[in-house]
């Protein structure tokens, strides 16, 4: 009994992080429950309401986001080059973004809802990410002014991948190497040793 409820649990998160990942369908419990192979009644089981479902997406999600992206985003490579460590988290994105639709929202926007709460979510995280493995590969510099040096590259980086050319592969690697070089060069010039 305990093993078929947590597989159904399972599936219900998948149903739902299925129906994000597609722009058309708005998460709505019967829709769900159709997809899940359940009954609505099933889904109030495992979940109090539609928030409490969205609030188990965005754990299921970001756990799989960071386990794509932390390998990449090494405090020793935000220290040594930053040019590399954006273009290690651009590639890491896109990938990410090729496996798991749903996390296509982190550059769309997003009404008010799960999407935008999902978004929300990952932008976060990987501000996150990003602010440990500066704060530990450059301990020297000012944590304030890094951080706002890390909200602006990160804020030009969601931009620019909003920009990406989807199919032309060519073009996409050329286009996320241009914004990888402008931002970890902005990075380094800004958090680099200021001369005295």
């Amino acid at each position: 009994m305990r093993r078929n409820g947590v597989a159904t649990k399972g599936r219900i998160i998948e149903a739902a992080i299925a129906m994000i990942a597609e722009d058309g369908e708005a998460l709505a419990m019967r829709p769900l429950a159709r997809r899940a192979g359940c009954s609505p009644a099933a889904i109030y089981q495992f979940f109090a309401d539609l928030d409490d479902l969205g609030a188990a997406i965005v754990e299921q999600v970001t756990q799989d986001a960071v386990a794509e992206l932390a390998p990449r985003l090494s405090p020793d490579l935000a220290r040594e080059n930053p040019v590399g460590f954006f273009a290690a988290l651009m590639e890491g994105v896109v990938a990410l973004q090729a496996a798991r639709p749903e996390t296509l929202c982190l550059v769309r926007p997003q009404p008010d809802g799960p999407r935008a709460a999902l978004a929300g979510a990952l932008r976060e995280m990987i501000r996150g990410m990003v602010s440990d493995a500066f704060a530990q590969g450059c301990p020297e510099t000012d944590a304030g002014r890094r951080e706002e040096v890390l909200t602006i590259a990160q804020h030009a980086l969601i931009g620019a991948m909003a920009g990406v050319p989807p199919r032309d592969a060519a073009n996409r690697a050329r286009y996320l190497a241009d914004v990888s070089d402008l931002v970890g060069n902005f990075v380094a010039r800004t958090l680099g040793p200021q001369p005295g």
